[in-house]
């Protein structure tokens, strides 16, 4: 189930394994010249007003012209 989309990602619904808690899993569309620099801010902030990162991976895949 798709819980919103944007120009550079989708979010869908989750569940942390480890805590039963729901979570948000935001898949972030990206491209070697550009730097996820929305996610490096939200690992940063503070906030009770920001989302926070529960953790974060790079899943490449290899295109023809690579």
């Amino acid at each position: 189930m798709l819980l919103g989309a944007g120009t550079f990602g989708k979010v869908y619904p989750g569940v942390d394994k480890n805590t039963g808690k729901q979570v948000a899993i935001k898949k972030i569309m990206v491209d070697k010249s550009h730097k996820v620099r929305e996610v490096e801010i939200m690992e940063e902030v503070r906030s009770e007003f920001v989302i926070r990162i529960i953790n974060r991976y790079l899943e490449t895949h290899k295109t023809q012209n690579q």
